[in-house]
């Protein structure tokens, strides 16, 4: 199982839904232009190394021939750390139920399943990024600058 490098997070809405999914984006070799049209742009990926509820989780997704990856589970926030992500084929989204055709939109896992026993994690201040900056210590310092944004426009 090959691993690839996140370039970037970002929310969508797809289809007629209101609900944001997470979307990654990777830079495609050949090996990955061969999987995708194999797996007929189904996959199941797994997040490493991003700090965040999506980590060492198999989720469905779709994945395009420009890099982006859609993941059909409901978007949290933006990741402390972009981290890697590796996908497993056709016949694993098989395995697990799901139509690699048609992935079941209303069937996915919900935020608080997913965060409700990693909160006590979040809670202790011990996500860890490449800059030893906790989402504590960040939330922190983006509330000084704006406290003193506000300071001083008055």
């Amino acid at each position: 199982m090959k691993i690839y490098d996140i370039k970037r997070w970002d929310p969508i809405i797809v289809k007629n839904n209101t609900q944001p999914y997470p979307m990654i984006m990777v830079n495609v070799d050949s090996d990955l232009e061969q999987f995708i049209r194999t797996n007929h742009n189904s996959a199941i990926v797994v997040v490493s190394n991003s700090n965040s509820i999506y980590d060492g989780r198999e989720i469905p997704a779709n994945i395009y021939e420009d890099g982006r990856v859609i993941i059909y589970a409901e978007w949290y926030e933006y990741p402390n750390c972009l981290g890697t992500v590796s996908f497993l084929g056709q016949e694993i989204v098989k395995e697990r139920g799901v139509d690699p055709n048609n992935l079941p939109l209303d069937t996915l896992p919900a935020v608080k399943d997913i965060l409700d026993p990693l909160w006590e994690h979040y809670e202790n201040d011990q996500i860890k990024c490449i800059n030893n900056l906790s989402a504590r210590q960040i939330n922190l310092a983006l509330l000084v600058l704006f406290i003193m944004f506000i300071v001083c426009i008055k």
